[in-house]
């Protein structure tokens, strides 16, 4: 038990930590975003990225703006699969005559329902953490902004 405790702290150990640290890799992740800030009144044009505060803002604002584009991506993906089997398995169901071969169609075509629905319910978390993605990254663009008026 001792050892594979000791293994577990060992391999927790070597995940890599991510500080508040601003790279060349934020730096042109940045750079390629530069439209968008620039769409925001914030003109990178000029900046020579001198300050952490400003950097930070600048990166957990794309950061936040992935994140919400991510889980919009999948809402929208789930809605749709989610209504293409609930449409193709209601489209597909049979009137049943007791005989076996309508008995395994509609099993089959109920469970595609059943998944199609279960689909369009797990959709709704995704658009749900969009949205709140959304809002934190317009309020991480308007702390950056207000920053950046100093600059």
């Amino acid at each position: 038990m001792k050892t594979m405790s000791l293994v577990i702290v060992c391999f927790i150990l070597n995940f890599p930590c991510f500080g508040q640290t601003f790279t060349e890799a934020d730096r042109m992740i940045i750079l390629q975003k530069k439209s968008y800030f620039f769409v925001n009144d914030i003109d990178l044009s000029k900046y020579k990225f001198d300050r952490d505060d400003i950097n930070l803002g600048l990166a957990s604002t794309v950061m936040l703006d992935k994140q919400s584009d991510r889980s919009k991506i999948w809402g929208f993906y789930l809605l749709g699969t989610g209504t293409f089997f609930t449409v193709l398995g209601a489209t597909y169901l049979k009137k049943s005559d007791d005989s076996l071969a309508d008995e395994l169609n509609n099993f089959f075509f109920n469970s595609l329902i059943a998944v199609g629905v279960i689909q369009l319910g797990l959709s709704i978390p995704f658009f749900i953490r969009s949205k709140k993605k959304s809002d934190q990254r317009n309020a991480s663009l308007q702390k950056t902004k207000d920053l950046f008026q100093g600059y």
